[in-house]
């Protein structure tokens, strides 16, 4: 936060350091910067000061000629552009029309809404509280309380919760509308606007908030193309691709409230396929990731100093080369649409020829597992292969096999006993059946 001397500062900082401490979205506070515009030599030490910011997103609470002066310091020490986004209440923006050469481009404000909610509907508004509280407090105690302080007495103090009147102006319904205030005397239902400034150096419209709702106009914000110097962006901004994948990385939705994403995740694009697409349909839906990649992403974008556009792949997965073309992660990378892939990706060979891999980060733990040796070798060790019973199988099996082809050998012999029976001999001996052929071999 960086704010002036500016009567309402401190209410500014409470609002929003207590909004902050409530919140489960993941805001974080860095730093309050107090600004006194009233010292001479306040050029070099705002300097100074603004030089210590190193929050991308930073809230002014000043007025619009104090603001003019406080934007011309922060570009001389880069603070301004795409890198950095700037966020101001209604009267640092004022007249809408006309738009200081100092102001940044992607200013945001909030704002009353100025096209629906004029500043003469706010004065007609304004006088129907007045009247309306004093009508209905008139109707029922029949007077009305006569001041009891100036508003140009600074000097006394007013109690507010004792005045009879409040009660009344607090609580105001005006043509059917909600003009109630909060004890603070905040409305209770404001009707205000986001506004952008373009590269045209016009205020565009690109959220309303209405009945304690946001609405967007844009489902991804056009932060980068609000600056035509792409080249200079190219650096230290790069398109990230990364696959869900639990747990390296976790795909939720937004917040349906607040429409942000919740604490410990980040911002990604998921892209929407459909057939019949209008123009009028956003090309990507904002999601939110999370788990271990995107924690060493974020690591790593603050070591090196780079911002990222993290967007889900959708053609494929890991990466197959089918066909002569990558698709997945690598294809995305292969085709330059993104500079960089996180995930959860194998190292190998082919993928390997086309980009370059980190250094691993973990170990699947996938691996092939033996039996340690104690350095000695049994005699017995080529028996290990088979259990004793397909020994013993194997060698009976082998004896019948060796019977078998002896006695076929014997039978064909020329000697033989089918040799002696086909020449009309009476065999020399007894004749050799394949029963002797296997007791002379077990023999």
């Amino acid at each position: 936060i960086v704010t002036t001397y500016f009567p309402g500062y401190q209410d500014f900082v409470n609002k929003i350091r207590s909004t902050i401490e409530n919140s489960f979205v993941g805001w974080e506070l860095e730093e309050v910067l107090l600004l006194d515009m009233s010292l001479d030599d306040g050029d070099s030490k705002i300097q100074n000061q603004l030089k210590k910011l190193q929050s991308p997103v930073i809230l002014l609470y000043c007025t619009k000629e104090e603001a003019t002066y406080i934007f011309e310091v922060a570009n001389s020490v880069g603070l301004t552009g795409y890198a950095y986004t700037w966020i101001v209440p209604s009267l640092v923006a004022g007249d809408t029309d006309t738009v200081p050469s100092e102001f940044p481009t992607g200013l945001i404000s909030v704002s009353y809404d100025e096209w629906d909610y004029g500043l003469p509907a706010r004065v007609r508004d304004g006088i129907a509280i007045i009247t309306t509280a004093a009508s209905d407090m008139l109707s029922e105690h029949s007077f009305i309380p006569e001041p009891k302080s100036s508003c140009y007495n600074t000097q006394e103090k007013r109690i507010y919760q004792s005045n009879m009147l409040n009660r009344y102006l607090i609580n105001v319904t005006f043509e059917g509308r909600n003009l109630s205030f909060s004890e603070d005397g905040y409305q209770m239902h404001p009707k205000l606007v986001i506004i952008l400034l373009t590269k045209e150096r016009k205020w565009e419209r690109v959220g309303k908030w209405k009945d304690k709702s946001l609405q967007m106009k844009y489902y991804v914000w056009p932060r980068f193309e609000l600056y035509p110097d792409s080249e200079e962006r190219e650096d230290d901004h790069l398109s990230i691709v990364t696959l869900e994948e639990a747990p390296f990385v976790i795909v939720e939705s937004v917040d349906p409230l607040s429409g942000t994403c919740m604490r410990n995740t980040v911002p990604c694009q998921k892209r929407i396929v459909t057939e019949n697409k209008t123009d009028e349909e956003p090309d990507y839906v904002k999601k939110c990731c999370k788990g271990f990649c995107i924690d060493i992403l974020k690591k790593i974008s603050k070591s090196v100093k780079f911002t990222y556009d993290l967007y889900l792949v959708t053609n494929g997965k890991h990466g197959k080369k089918i066909n002569g073309t990558w698709n997945g992660m690598i294809g995305e990378v292969v085709t330059k649409r993104a500079y960089m892939a996180v995930g959860s990706l194998t190292i190998n060979e082919e993928r390997s020829e086309v980009v370059d891999f980190s250094v691993p980060f973990i170990e699947t733990g996938i691996s092939v597992m033996v039996s340690r040796s104690n350095g000695t070798v049994s005699p017995s060790a080529f028996l290990e292969p088979f259990s004793a019973d397909v020994w013993v199988m194997m060698f009976v099996m082998l004896l019948i096999i060796s019977a078998v082809a002896v006695f076929v050998f014997e039978y064909f012999s020329p000697v033989g006993y089918n040799r002696c029976l086909a020449d009309g001999r009476e065999p020399g001996g007894p004749s050799f059946t394949i029963g002797k052929a296997i007791w002379l071999l077990w023999g």
